[in-house]
């Protein structure tokens, strides 16, 4: 080993000296400390690591959604500016143009699932800013599930049929993809 002894704080000056080992037993001893420690750094990186790839952490499912009294193409401007802003997160994002709620009552909003780690909140406060939107506005959801996968692609309950078939001809008419995503994350990768 080629240390021996450790620094210890003299606990009424605050300051720190040197204390020699005072047997071959206290030098093996931090030495297994060490390794435990650093034994319990590779661990828990890999059951972070884990989690990540079962949980799908870094995924998050955002909603903006617009007041009711602009049109179709004013949303779609707006929200057009917004993407072009600078991110400082979603570059790696799938996107879908909805116009109509399940009740049939029209309300713009935009759909996106988000590879990213940001925490919600910052999510949240950053978009409300881009968007001059209250932060009410704004709802984001963490994880990967069936569920948002099934809402970017469209995949409702029946009874929204009627509606997924309305938000369909806006976006036809309007020249809007079904959906858009980046080079890095479109739905045939998650």
């Amino acid at each position: 080993m080629d240390h021996a002894g450790t620094y210890r704080e003299d606990l009424e000056t605050g300051e720190y000296y040197w204390l020699e080992p005072e047997s071959w037993w206290d030098n093996f001893i931090d030495e297994c400390v060490a390794q435990d420690i650093m034994e319990l750094r590779k661990s828990n990186d890999r059951i972070r690591q884990k989690m990540r790839e079962t949980h799908n952490t870094d995924y998050r499912f955002v909603t903006v959604g617009y007041p009711n009294d602009i049109s179709p193409e004013e949303f779609v401007k707006k929200w057009r500016q917004v993407e072009e802003s600078k991110w400082k997160w979603g570059d790696d994002r799938i996107t879908r143009f909805e116009f109509y709620r399940e009740n049939g009552k029209y309300h713009p909003h935009v759909h996106m699932f988000i590879y990213t780690n940001k925490k919600s909140c910052h999510i949240v406060r950053e978009l409300a800013l881009k968007s001059g939107l209250a932060n009410n506005y704004i709802d984001v959801k963490s994880g990967r599930s069936e569920t948002h996968l099934n809402y970017i692609k469209g995949i409702k309950r029946e009874e929204k049929q009627a509606d997924i078939d309305r938000d369909a001809k806006v976006r036809e008419t309007l020249g809007i993809p079904e959906y858009e995503y980046s080079e890095r994350l479109n739905l045939e990768k998650i």
